[in-house]
């Protein structure tokens, strides 16, 4: 057994704007994975797969544990139909059968607790077709994508718009690989360190080091003016190699700590990839 932690990134209301990083929760999260042949975190099963995203990218849907009732507003037939909820909304919308086809067959393998392959030509609308299933089957959900391109188009643009339709709003993770994100105790350190090498890594620092206290997620991604190969990056990021976990100073107000405590607050985690089979 394998035990990995999660990071999550934010919520959205019903007016779709992620709102700010979500409270401080006590205690630890933790995710276990199990390989054993298949693929499952703290007990969940690979559920859905889709072969091509809707640009290109190989999905997978990984339904978790049930969370309790839920009180839904719509059914997914009611929320595909010709005249329904996304028909009202969007106003390109257009009925697809194989949309509709999809998300019933999602809802199906989600209800029970089954495997399922789609495959699915582009223009078929296949991210609203599992995210509206997943985020009404009552269990938390995790949406591995083959790319951050996609990653990003489900975070920031397909569950915002999805986030009209629940009165409650969805509470919504965006995940990455550690060496995204800064190390708070590394940046201290360098301060006081001869660790950095030349005009250019002090330059860099100077950057990171003016950002760190200005940021909620210690994201690389938020950092203005920072070029994407740079070395003084690599020596502050958050890759675990050098980690002391809870013997570090800075443990308490990590950025990776604090997204651990976050995790199991949301019903959907998005990550990619190379972080869902690492």
């Amino acid at each position: 057994k394998v035990t990995r932690r999660i990071p999550v990134q934010g919520e959205f209301g019903e007016d779709g704007q992620r709102g700010a990083a979500l409270g401080r929760l006590s205690g630890d999260v933790e995710d276990q994975r199990r390989v054993t042949g298949e693929v499952a975190h703290s007990g969940i099963d690979l559920t859905e797969r889709n072969a091509h995203g809707d640009s290109g990218e190989e999905t997978f849907i990984v339904a978790a544990r049930y969370t309790g009732p839920v009180a839904h507003p719509f059914s997914v037939r009611q929320f595909f139909a010709r005249n329904g909820r996304l028909a009202t909304a969007h106003p390109n919308y257009e009925f697809r059968a194989g949309q509709l086809e999809m998300a019933l067959a999602v809802e199906a393998a989600l209800d029970e607790g089954r495997h399922q392959i789609v495959e699915a030509g582009t223009g078929t609308g296949k991210t609203l077709a599992y995210l509206v299933p997943a985020i009404l089957s009552g269990k938390r959900v995790i949406i591995s994508t083959g790319t951050k391109n996609l990653q990003e188009q489900l975070f920031f643009k397909d569950i915002p718009f999805l986030a009209q339709f629940f009165p409650g709003g969805i509470k919504a993770c965006y995940m990455k690989g550690r060496a995204n994100y800064a190390c708070r105790q590394k940046i201290y350190d360098a301060e006081r360190e001869p660790i950095l090498t030349g005009l250019e890594e002090v330059t860099d620092f100077s950057i990171i080091r003016d950002w760190e206290p200005t940021t909620d997620t210690g994201d690389r991604a938020s950092i203005p003016n920072l070029t994407d190969g740079s070395t003084a990056w690599a020596k502050i990021d958050a890759r675990g190699e050098m980690c002391t976990g809870q013997k570090c100073a800075s443990f308490d107000k990590c950025f990776i700590t604090l997204m651990h405590r976050h995790a199991m607050e949301s019903d959907i985690v998005v990550v990619n990839h190379h972080l869902f089979f690492a």
